[in-house]
Parts: C-alpha cells; sequence; structure tokens
C-alpha cells in the first residue's frame, strides 16, 4: 500500500510542465503558474473530487479549491524574499486520504 502523494509543477509557456526541484524549491520574478498532480488516491464515488487548499504564508490563497494555482507577486518584492506555499490535497470519502507538502518560493 503507497501512501498518496502529491507533485507540484509549473506551466511553462506552450503548455509544458516542468517539476519543482527536488528541494521542493521554485526562484520566480513575478508570476507563478502551478498545477499540482495527485498520486496514489482511491476514489470509490467519481463523482466526488478532490480537496485541494493553497495557502502562501499560511494565508489561503484565492481560488485554491482548484489543482492549478497562479500567483503573481509583488513586483517591489526584494531579491532572495522567501515565501512558504503549502499544498493540502484530501479526499472527502476518506479521512486518511491525504498529502501535504511545503515549497519555498524564492524572489530572484
Amino acid at each position: 500500500i503507497t501512501s498518496p502523494k502529491n507533485f507540484v509543477y509549473t506551466k511553462l509557456p506552450g503548455g509544458h510542465l516542468y517539476p519543482l526541484n527536488i528541494e521542493n524549491k521554485a526562484v520566480v520574478n513575478t508570476q507563478l503558474n502551478l498545477t499540482a498532480k495527485p498520486f496514489f488516491f482511491n476514489k470509490t464515488d467519481h463523482s466526488q473530487t478532490l480537496i485541494f487548499q493553497w495557502t502562501l504564508n499560511n494565508q489561503k490563497a484565492q481560488w485554491s479549491e482548484s489543482n492549478d494555482l497562479s500567483i503573481a507577486f509583488p513586483e517591489e518584492a526584494s531579491a532572495g524574499y522567501q515565501y512558504i506555499l503549502n499544498l493540502s490535497i484530501k479526499n472527502p470519502s476518506d479521512l486518511f486520504q491525504f498529502t501535504e507538502n511545503n515549497y519555498k518560493i524564492v524572489m530572484k
């Protein structure tokens, strides 16, 4: 039996997906488009959707119930400033099926 996992990818122009690096870290200028891919969740009811919750520095992100997230960072954010992005995914029909990861976002 494998525990549920999630992988987060940066969406690049042309629809290409690039995984966040092994350290769960991304270096960005002002815009970051992400998509989350859940793995190893068992869904017995196919009409039931997984619950996605994104937070940025402990604040719930707008439109955070989707597996996609677009973040516009302030242009005046100084280089080296760090944000902590958290993603949790839950299966509402099984309380034991969830995953949570933190990602470090560093401004260029």
